[in-house]
């Protein structure tokens, strides 16, 4: 039977839920399914030797022992029973103790047998070196007499190469020589041909420099006219009355400024275009270094630093100190 679930309604005594007879029945129900299955289950189990049942649940649990592991079961007891593994333990020691004898005795014979032969090795060794040292002094004996042989066939040959090439390099010079001189009057000739090319070239840009400062020139008639050009005044200056606004009439002094401190405050740029100060003492703002006599000027988007010099052509400009 599948479990009975009690319907206890959305709120508290909301009338929604299961009545309580219905609720109760529910719950015996419940209890009856419970009941007859503890009492009809039980765990069975096998083993190698005794046989039981342990009163549980439908599952059955399976003991399988060997080699000397014994199982059974009495009413709610299981016993594993390991004494005779025990005696099998014991005996598999003494096997073990023997045969560890068996091996110290044949690792005594081997390490005797690894001793003669090393003997045996040491002697054949000395044996032979003695031999290689007499073969050797013979050998080196003769690689000095080779030695020499080799020696006097090098000194002939070097002084037949170095007569050889003394005649090489005689005919590699005078090659070399006529090489250069031809190289030289073919580069004569290229220069020539460049040069002339060249002056090709200047003359017809020559006419076009010449052709367009004529076409590009402005006449006197355009002196002192929009779209002309400025004229200058005794002292070689621009006149006041033709340099733009943007110089002459866009700039209000405020006062100096202590960048150090930022003493007055400076206003917001776009509300003040052309308002300026003169820097009385230097320091940092907004990450820009100000010297004393630096301007800060606004543009209407935003404060800029004006370096001195500048300031001071300005100020000469505008008749301020």
């Amino acid at each position: 039977m599948a479990q009975e679930i009690i319907n206890i309604g959305t709120t508290p005594n909301d009338g929604t839920g299961d009545p309580l007879r219905t609720a109760f029945t529910k719950v015996n129900e419940n209890f009856t399914e419970l009941y007859d299955t503890a009492d009809t289950q039980d765990l069975d189990f096998t083993g190698d030797s005794g046989t039981g049942a342990v009163e549980l649940d439908s599952q059955t649990l399976n003991l399988v022992g060997t080699n000397g592991v014994q199982t059974t079961a009495s009413g709610q007891t299981i016993t594993i029973d390991t004494s005779s593994l025990d005696t099998r333990l014991t005996t598999a020691e003494a096997d073990i103790d023997t045969n560890t004898a068996s091996i110290t005795t044949e690792e005594t014979a081997r390490i005797a047998a690894d001793t003669t032969l090393q003997t045996n090795i040491d002697s054949e060794a000395s044996t032979r070196a003695s031999a290689d040292t007499s073969e050797a002094a013979t050998r080196l004996a003769n690689d000095n007499t080779l030695q020499g042989n080799i020696d006097t066939e090098a000194s002939t040959r070097s002084s037949a190469d170095t007569a050889l090439q003394g005649q090489i390099d005689s005919n590699d010079i005078d090659i070399a020589t006529n090489a250069a001189n031809i190289a030289t009057n073919v580069t004569n000739i290229a220069t020539n041909a460049t040069d002339i090319a060249t002056n090709v070239t200047n003359i017809a840009s020559n006419d076009t420099d010449i052709s367009n400062l004529q076409s590009g020139k402005q006449d006197i008639s355009e002196k002192n006219q929009a779209n002309g050009y400025a004229p200058l005044d005794s002292g070689a200056k621009i006149p006041i009355a033709n340099l733009p606004d943007s110089v002459v009439g866009q700039v209000e002094y405020q006062g100096t400024w202590d960048a150090s401190i930022d003493d007055p405050t400076l206003p917001s740029a776009s509300t003040v275009k052309g308002h300026y100060y003169v820097v009385s003492v230097g320091g940092t703002y907004e990450t820009i270094t100000y010297a004393i006599g630096d301007w800060i000027i606004s543009n209407g988007v935003k404060l800029l630093l004006m370096l001195l010099g500048i300031g001071l052509f300005l100020m000469v400009l505008l008749g301020r100190k």
